[in-house]
C-alpha cells in the first residue's frame, strides 16, 4: 500500500493452506482487498474472509467470487461448498461442515 497509495484497492494473492499473520494490522487497511485464493478444497479458511469483509473487499475462487460479505452482520451466516460460516464477535467462524 506504501508502494501505490493512490491506488483504490488491493489485490492479495494467497494460499488457502498458508496461516495469515499479521492480521493485528487489518485495521490500518484504508482500502478494499481483493483476495484471490488458490488451495480451497472445501474450507475457506476463515481468516481470509474476515480480510475481505472487514476491508469491504472480496475473495476470487476458481469457480466462484464472494461480494459483499461487509453486508453480512453478527450472527449471520453464510453457506459455502458445504461449510457453514458465522459472523460470531465480528469474526467469520466455522459452525458445520467439517
Amino acid at each position: 500500500m506504501r508502494l501505490c497509495p493512490d491506488c483504490q484497492e488491493n489485490i492479495l494473492i494467497a494460499d488457502n493452506l498458508s496461516p495469515v499473520r499479521d492480521l493485528s494490522l487489518l485495521s490500518a487497511v484504508d482500502r478494499p482487498i481483493r483476495v484471490i485464493l488458490c488451495g480451497v478444497g472445501q474450507v475457506i479458511h476463515p481468516d481470509y474472509l474476515n480480510i475481505a469483509r472487514t476491508t469491504g473487499g472480496s475473495i476470487h475462487l476458481m469457480e466462484e467470487d464472494l461480494y459483499d460479505l461487509v453486508r453480512l452482520n453478527e450472527g449471520e451466516e453464510v453457506e459455502l461448498g458445504g461449510v457453514t460460516y458465522k459472523i460470531i464477535n465480528d469474526r467469520f467462524v466455522i459452525t458445520k461442515g467439517i
